[in-house]
Parts: C-alpha cells; structure tokens; sequence
C-alpha cells in the first residue's frame, strides 16, 4: 500500500478527509477483504483504461477519478504499468 494523499470532500461544509492508497501486488479477488454485509461487484479494469475513463469524464465520480488519475501518477513514478 502506498499513499496517494489526502483531500477533503466538501471544504468548507465538513471536515470530512479521505485518505487515497494504491494497493499493489494483490494477486486475484480473493486478495480484496470486504465487509461480511457488503454488496458490490468487482471488475478488474487496468489502470491505463481507468485513467482514460477518469480524464474522458465516463468515470465523473469526483473521488473516484482524482484517486485513478494520482494512483496512474504514481504507478508511472515507481515504474508500474505504462504510466
């Protein structure tokens, strides 16, 4: 795990802050730990693809594409994937 940075969600309405991690290394789904009441279903998307969906707005949820757009920074920094 590597830290990303943080931000904060609604400045100036909460102090809400969410902490951004890359996860490497995880070797299948097995790997993803989720809560035992959880439902959500997982689709592996390759960190180029999901930047592309980040930068060309299909992917508009705000967290969601700052923490593919830093985690693909960093990815090209440490020499993972194609940057």
């Amino acid at each position: 795990m590597t830290a990303l940075g943080s931000f904060f969600g609604s400045s100036g309405i909460s102090d809400e802050r969410f902490h951004l991690f890359l996860a490497t290394g995880l070797r299948n789904e097995g790997d993803i730990r989720r809560e035992p009441t959880e439902q959500i279903e997982l689709e592996a998307i390759p960190l180029e693809d999901a930047t592309e969906l980040a930068l060309s707005g299909a992917i508009s949820d705000g967290p969601s594409a700052l923490a593919i757009i830093l985690a693909n920074h960093r990815a090209s920094r440490i020499g993972l994937g194609r940057g």
